[in-house]
C-alpha cells in the first residue's frame, strides 16, 4: 500500500469579531485540495512558542503556507505602504516557520500570502501595487509561464502559453528581488509577478494565485504536486 503524504498547512491567528476570544483558522478549500489529492493534511497553530517548529515539521512531508491576511509594512518592507488595515498576527512564527522549511530542504508551496512569504524568508522584497495600475483584487486576469520549471511540469502549462488566474491581492513580489536562490517563472499581463520558484531538486515554489478555488484546475495541480514530492 502507498504511504499517503502528511502535508503541513499553516493556520492564522485573529481575533473573533465582537469580543475577546481569538481562533486559529485555515480555509477549507486548502485542506479539501489536499484531501482530494490523496494527501493527509495536518494544521499547524501560529504559536509564540517556536520551539515547537521542529516538532511539527518532524511529522510532515511538505509544507503548504496560505494566503488570507496582509502581512504588515514592518515585516514587508522598509517604505511605508498605506493600503493596511489588518496584518497578520504572529507574523513572526510563520516567517521562522518558512525559514525553518526552507533550512530543511523540505518542499513548500506557498499560497498568495503564502508565495509573499516564501520570498520574504529567502531574502525577498515585496511592492505595493499603484491605485492606477491594473487591479489584482478579486478578479481573474491572464499570465504566461516565462521559465520552464516546477510550476510548468506540475501544471502542464508549456513555455510562453497563456493561462487564465485568479487574483485578490494589493501586494506584489518584487521582480527585481524576489529572493535568493528564487526564480520568477510566470507574470501577469501587467509583468505583475505570478510565480516564483526555485530550480532545485526539492520543490521551492510560490503561485500569486489561489489553485485551491480553481474547480477546473485544482484537483490536477495538488494531484501532480503530490506526486511530484512521492
Amino acid at each position: 500500500m502507498k504511504k499517503k503524504l502528511t502535508i503541513g498547512i499553516n493556520t492564522l491567528f485573529r481575533s473573533i469579531p465582537g469580543g475577546t476570544s481569538f481562533e486559529y483558522s485555515v480555509d477549507h478549500y486548502y485542506v479539501d485540495a489536499i484531501l482530494e489529492a490523496g494527501g493527509v493534511p495536518l494544521m499547524i497553530p501560529t504559536m509564540d512558542q517556536y520551539e515547537y517548529i521542529d516538532t511539527f515539521l518532524d511529522r510532515v512531508d511538505g509544507m503548504i503556507f496560505i494566503g488570507g491576511q496582509k502581512f504588515s509594512p514592518a515585516v514587508c518592507t522598509e517604505k511605508p505602504m498605506s493600503h493596511f488595515q489588518t496584518g497578520r498576527m504572529r507574523p513572526d512564527f510563520e516567517l521562522k516557520l518558512m525559514k525553518e522549511t526552507i533550512r530543511r530542504e523540505m518542499p513548500v508551496l506557498g499560497i498568495c500570502g503564502g508565495c509573499q512569504l516564501l520570498s520574504l524568508a529567502s531574502g525577498g522584497r515585496l511592492i505595493e501595487l499603484p491605485e492606477n495600475g491594473t487591479t489584482h483584487e478579486n478578479r481573474d486576469h491572464t499570465a504566461t509561464i516565462t521559465e520552464n520549471g516546477w510550476f510548468s511540469q506540475i501544471s502542464k502549462i508549456p513555455l510562453h502559453k497563456e493561462f487564465t488566474v485568479n487574483s485578490n491581492h494589493r501586494l506584489a513580489i518584487d521582480p527585481e528581488h524576489p529572493g535568493k536562490e528564487l526564480i520568477v517563472s510566470a507574470v501577469a499581463m501587467d509583468q505583475t509577478v505570478e510565480v516564483i520558484e526555485c530550480p532545485d531538486p526539492i520543490i521551492r515554489l510560490g503561485v500569486q494565485f489561489h489553485p485551491e478555488r480553481m474547480n477546473d484546475e485544482k484537483r490536477n495541480f495538488f494531484w501532480h504536486w503530490l506526486e511530484m514530492l512521492a
